[in-house]
């Protein structure tokens, strides 16, 4: 049979022993070798998450099943294929409407019943609530970085990050304060931008990097992040 064999890791996971690109792919082909499988094709995602199916080799893969160049598809672990479970049905439907049947390498799936269906749907049910939940993690642990102090995301016009992560102010500071003061004058965005062109060529001043320069937290000493506005994170030029 002709075996498409789907390998994938996100961005956080590329560098875990166990589900980097080389480790996956040297497992399934071992598996593959085991079976007496010598006609398969690969399908590597590298640095993408299952969280839908908007997947360039995945499409692929699907595809090709359509077009019954692949009977059998094979991946180290469940959850490498998806960690959804609208998603798993969807790409179950296909592959069944195909004659093409599902192969887990550490898994003992069997989707021709109804157990093993209800089995498998459970394990991605629980996939999907692990990412969700690690999503949880993860944004709890950047707020409380915010709300430290510590600088999350890019860095402002006008300031560095100290060994603690923190924002401190750099010589940029006085072009920041020559903007405010022409402002407070009575001098435009388009003006402003204008003059900055001029005497500062660090980046390309437009009205709109002058007026995000102005609205930004950081310029008073606080940080926003995602809808909130963390106050006192930093020492700011006004």
């Amino acid at each position: 049979m002709t075996v498409g064999v789907y390998i994938r890791v996100s961005k956080e996971e590329q560098f875990l022993e166990g589900y980097s690109i080389p480790a996956q792919k040297e497992k399934l082909m071992s598996y593959c070798k085991a079976m007496g499988w010598d006609d398969y094709k690969l399908y590597v995602e590298e640095g993408i998450s299952a969280k839908n199916m908007n997947r360039p080799k995945l499409q692929l893969l699907l595809e090709d099943v359509k077009n019954k160049r692949i009977s059998s598809v094979l991946v180290y672990r469940l959850d490498r294929f998806t960690r959804r479970v609208k998603d798993l049905y969807n790409m179950l439907e296909i592959l069944e409407s195909n004659n093409c049947s599902f192969i887990s390498a550490t898994e003992p799936y069997d989707t021709s019943s109804a157990m093993g269906k209800l089995f498998i749907t459970i394990v991605a049910a629980l996939a999907e609530w692990e990412t969700g939940n690690l999503s949880e993690r993860v944004k709890m642990a950047l707020e409380n970085k915010v709300s430290g102090g510590e600088r999350v995301g890019n860095i402002p016009f006008g300031f560095d990050l100290n060994d603690e992560e923190k924002l401190i102010k750099n010589d940029d500071g006085k072009y920041v304060m020559d903007m405010i003061e022409k402002y407070e004058s009575g001098w435009s965005l388009n003006r402003i931008s204008n003059y900055m062109n001029l005497i500062n060529n660090s980046r390309n001043w437009t009205a709109t990097a002058v007026l995000r320069i102005f609205t930004n937290p950081a310029l008073y000493g606080a940080t926003r992040w995602v809808d909130k506005v963390y106050e006192d994170t930093h020492e700011g030029y006004i």
